[in-house]
């Protein structure tokens, strides 16, 4: 069995930038899937999750596998139309099945939407002075609205945030319409767009995430990001991935520190497909990532990054 228990926002807080009323709504369908991608256990339940409100659910699970991941479905068995603005999800495993262990986990699910692109704000809650963010799942969803979110059970025990990384953050990890019956109901003040500079056109974004995942990933979008690590950097105008220059480079390259693609012995490709300049390089900061115990307590702030 996995007890699942999510809280939603709160109404009316004034958090600059991004005021919110209106948080309550459907309570998600809660899929546990295991190793193989396989359903390992569901619940639905036809409830509301009021303002600033928890609920917990017990899920039985199927069999004994290990379980993955943890989805959050508003357009699953059936479409759940009220959108609901979520702050946090965590978990608990108990009896004979193996996850990785039995330990409290969670995360902040309206971090990782922002970081993908998708729609949230302030949820008005607040712990150790970092400031949640609740993240909107839509059943009807259009435009950036996401209608699931699929959370990786890996963080679950050792708090070790690199398993929210690569495509099951900004990748196959959330689902968005491309159209829908109509807009989210739900009201919204302030523009949600106002804290998402790092999905600027012409940004480029530095950080410890996969690359090459994002330039794989099918379904990913956003601004242009580089990884040191691997050596790559990704062009999302294009999907295109390019070495990062080093003085050996002998093919098209990405100089990074200069934000401009050259051909790697002397001046830039104009020709190149996609070549254009960037802005200055944006980080995402480990504060966007906190990993918490059902009591709030943090297992991970994001510093082991």
């Amino acid at each position: 069995m996995v007890t699942v228990r999510i809280w939603n926002g709160k109404d009316g807080e004034n958090h600059p930038g991004s005021p919110i009323s209106g948080t309550s709504g459907d309570f998600p369908e809660i899929q546990i899937r295991d190793t193989d991608g396989q359903l390992h256990g569901y619940k639905l339940e036809n409830k509301k999750l009021e303002t600033n409100a928890q609920r917990s659910v017990n899920i039985n699970l199927y069999s004994t596998k290990q379980i993955k991941n943890i989805w959050l479905l508003t357009r699953g068995t059936k479409p759940l139309n009220d959108a609901i603005c979520f702050a946090t999800v965590a978990w608990q495993a108990s009896g004979n099945i193996s996850p990785p262990s039995a330990s409290d986990a969670g995360v902040v699910p309206g971090d990782i939407l922002y970081l993908c692109g998708y729609a949230w704000n302030y949820s008005g809650k607040n712990w150790g002075g970092y400031s949640l963010r609740c993240g909107w799942l839509d059943g009807d969803s259009a435009g950036n609205t996401a209608y699931f979110i699929n959370i990786n059970a890996g963080v679950m025990g050792n708090g070790n945030i690199k398993h929210l990384h690569g495509k099951n953050l900004c990748g196959l990890g959330v689902g968005v319409a491309s159209g829908g019956s109509k807009a989210r109901k739900r009201a919204i003040e302030g523009d949600i767009t106002a804290h998402r500079e790092a999905f600027g056109n012409r940004a480029r974004v530095h950080s410890t995430l996969s690359a090459i995942a994002l330039c794989d990933s099918p379904t990913s979008w956003g601004s242009s990001f580089y990884s040191i690590k691997e050596g790559i950097f990704c062009d999302m105008s294009t999907k295109t991935k390019y070495k990062i220059c080093d003085k050996n480079a002998t093919g098209p390259c990405f100089a990074y520190e200069k934000t401009l693609k050259r051909d790697g012995t002397s001046k830039i490709v104009l020709a190149n497909p996609g070549a254009r300049s960037f802005a200055k390089p944006q980080v995402f900061d480990a504060e966007y990532f906190t990993i918490t115990d059902l009591n709030g307590a943090v297992i991970d702030d994001g510093t082991g990054i």
